[in-house]
């Protein structure tokens, strides 16, 4: 006879302490779904039958945590939720969590990835609003990992950093998706074995700082699927490696990127911290790290609408782009063409629409022919532009130069912009132009959530 499902009161206390109704949690629920890219249908029925006892999916479980965290601006679990998961039926996304030092960390989430029962939940987990308050900074914190059997040397660094620059064009030109699980299997099977090994001080900061560049790239890789949750947690992987490295630059760059998600996403103020905290860190960086982290910051000032700081941090991220010397590899440069791009960004966020179609063409003129994604995204960026200043022609122009990257990349950011494409363009669809880039963009394969 199977057991008599219980009232979950857990949740039905959470939700009158929380002042929302069965309805409200159903659509804060799909709205982090959304962020991971997934389409989620829960309403008021679902919330019904999980306060009589039904569970939810373990990937739900974790959404409906975070929704309520936020609301609530504290930690809810899923055993206050009245959902721990059952001891005898393992978690999906322990690994992710896990504990230790960066290297076990490392070890855990990478290998995680790779076991396709696991693979759903991690993807599905979602971006922690709360991990963006406590950014702490371990610097030079050296964490004893055990005594690896194997013993490496200035072979392995060098061998990082050729992975470093092997792996650091796969996003820009063909999407987060390309590359990514084997990335994950050298993260899993040999750089997360490496730093638990014997080695000498100067052999162990050259690979904890490629380790944590190469954390950077896969959480890049997991941004652009929109596995927000996963991203998240290699950046914070990234950030604590690099900080045990004594490393400010590759440091400065994780925090960057820390900013650039959480701004993604909508979570401005979050956003506007991060990269205030990278400008500090970078301060004594290359200067082309200090101009990657000034320009996000003009961007996060933009949006927080303040005009002059914004401009401030613009003029001078462009003085170091422009003059700063490139040094070897992907992580030793900040090209012209992507701060373009981040230019028109903050422009865009000013309201300066003309000045940043201005901007995003500098960028595209730039830009190399094998950065595919980069272009398209640019392209889509640029005729949203254009359409918000009722030039028509010239954005399906830049749609039509999108849909011809499309086809070619696997980016789930790509998938929401040929979403945007259809729905900016629904309005305008007795126009030729735009009526002809609908027929096509409709014959394509739409792989948004």
């Amino acid at each position: 006879m199977p057991a008599r499902r219980l009232p979950n009161q857990a949740l039905r206390s959470l939700l009158a302490e929380a002042g929302w109704t069965q309805e409200s949690l159903a659509r804060n629920v799909n709205l982090l779904g959304r962020e991971t890219g997934v389409r989620l249908e829960y309403d008021r029925t679902s919330v019904s039958h999980w306060l009589a006892g039904v569970r939810p999916r373990p990937e739900s479980v974790a959404l409906i945590e975070e929704a309520l965290s936020r609301r609530l601006s504290r930690p809810v679990t899923a055993a206050m939720l009245g959902l721990a998961p059952d001891p005898s039926v393992p978690d999906p996304a322990a690994a992710a969590r896990g504990c230790g030092c960066a290297a076990h960390r490392l070890a855990e989430v990478s290998s995680a990835e790779l076991d396709p029962a696991r693979t759903r939940a991690l993807r599905h987990t979602p971006f922690r609003l709360a991990d963006t308050e406590r950014v702490g900074i371990p610097w030079g914190a050296r964490q004893p990992c055990g005594n690896g059997e194997e013993r490496v040397g200035r072979s392995h660094v060098l061998l990082l950093d050729s992975a470093v620059s092997a792996f650091a064009p796969f996003v820009d030109c063909l999407g987060g998706e390309q590359g990514r699980r084997a990335l994950a299997t050298l993260l899993a099977e040999s750089v997360s074995a490496w730093l638990r090994a014997p080695c000498a001080p100067a052999v162990r900061d050259g690979l904890l700082i490629n380790t944590a560049r190469l954390t950077l790239l896969i959480s890049r890789m997991h941004t652009d699927i929109r596995a927000q949750g996963l991203a998240q947690r290699y950046l914070r992987l990234s950030l604590r490696l690099a900080a045990e490295a004594n490393d400010r630059a590759t440091t400065a760059i994780a925090l960057r990127l820390m900013s650039t998600q959480a701004h993604d996403l909508g979570h401005r103020r979050a956003a506007l911290r991060l990269a205030e905290q990278a400008v500090r860190v970078g301060g004594t960086a290359p200067a082309s790290v200090q101009a990657f982290a000034l320009a996000q910051l003009a961007v996060a000032q933009a949006h927080d609408g303040d005009r002059a700081r914004a401009l401030a941090s613009l003029h001078d991220a462009e003085q170091l782009a422009t003059t700063a010397e490139s040094a070897p590899g992907p992580f030793g440069s900040y090209p012209l063409s992507a701060f373009a791009y981040q230019q028109a960004m903050a422009l865009r966020g000013l309201g300066d629409q003309r000045a940043a179609v201005r901007a995003l063409e500098t960028s595209l003129s730039l830009r190399p022919g094998r950065e595919l994604r980069s272009r398209a995204l640019t392209q889509a960026q640029l005729a949203t532009a254009l359409l918000s200043l009722g030039q028509i022609d010239a954005a399906c122009a830049a749609w039509q130069k999108f849909l011809d990257d499309y086809p070619l990349i696997q980016s789930g950011t790509a998938d929401g912009l040929l979403g945007k494409l259809r729905r900016d363009l629904r309005p305008h669809r007795l126009s030729p132009a735009a009526g002809l880039v609908l027929r096509r963009a409709g014959a394509l394969p739409y792989r948004a959530g």
